[in-house]
């Protein structure tokens, strides 16, 4: 009974590392993404927010 009882939870225990482990991944390629995220903000969308601003403002 108690080694049936060991198992069920080792089997418990393993999908729920694999559950961990998944989550943990998912986390770390959202932090990765987001810590990438600014400088290709920066790269693609601020020259082109200046080049509007510079229009709008006629300082070209």
């Amino acid at each position: 009974m108690v080694s049936y009882k060991m198992t069920s939870y080792v089997r418990l225990n393993s999908v729920h590392t694999l559950w961990f482990m998944l989550v943990i991944k998912l986390g770390l390629k959202i932090c990765i993404v987001w810590f990438r995220m600014p400088q290709l903000v920066i790269c693609f969308v601020l020259p082109d927010f200046i080049k509007k601003i510079s229009l709008s403002t006629g300082t070209t």
